[in-house]
């Protein structure tokens, strides 16, 4: 598996190389993220990390990042 692109409440365009990274704050709040993973074959995986518990949940195909950050 490898990370295919990374986007975040305050980077909406996908991030596909170098550096990415999102906030988490004291209080325990994070920023919504969605983490897209591949493999060298044709299988995505999708990571929402929740932006009140900081949770992970993971879907098994790519979701659109139109689909996560309703704005």
């Amino acid at each position: 598996m490898k990370f295919k692109d990374v986007v975040t409440e305050q980077q909406r365009a996908p991030i596909t190389e170098g550096l990415a990274y999102t906030h988490i704050f004291p209080q325990g709040i994070t920023e919504l993220t969605l983490v897209h993973l591949t493999d060298t074959g044709t299988n995505e995986v999708s990571l929402i990390v929740s932006n009140l518990l900081g949770r992970c949940s993971v879907e098994g195909h790519y979701i659109e990042p139109a689909e996560v950050f309703k704005k």
